[in-house]
C-alpha cells in the first residue's frame, strides 16, 4: 500500500475514464467520487493511497483541478502522457 505503486499514467487513465462515463451518461456517482473509486478498482489500493496518487500527478501538472479536486481533467502534459507513445 503505497503511492509508488500506482503510476500516473493510470491516474489518467481514470481521470479520462471518468469524463468518458460522464459524456456517455453513465456516471453512477458524482465526479468527485468517481476516479478515485476508477482508482481503487483498477490497482487494488485504498482510497487514501488513491487520492496522493491523484493530488502527486496534481502536482507534476498532468491534472487541473477547479471546484472539486477529484473531479479534475487532463492537462496538454497528462493527454500526451496517456495516448503518446514514450
Amino acid at each position: 500500500m503505497a503511492v509508488k505503486n500506482i503510476s500516473d499514467w493510470q491516474v489518467c487513465a481514470a481521470v479520462y475514464a471518468m469524463h468518458q462515463l460522464r459524456l456517455a451518461g453513465a456516471l453512477t456517482t458524482s465526479p468527485v467520487e468517481a476516479v478515485i473509486e476508477q482508482l481503487m478498482v483498477s490497482t487494488g489500493q485504498p482510497q487514501k493511497v488513491c487520492t496522493r496518487a491523484l493530488e502527486r500527478a496534481y502536482r507534476h501538472g498532468l491534472v487541473e483541478a477547479g471546484m472539486w479536486f477529484h473531479g479534475g481533467w487532463l492537462t496538454l502534459e497528462g493527454i500526451g502522457l496517456l495516448f503518446l507513445p514514450q
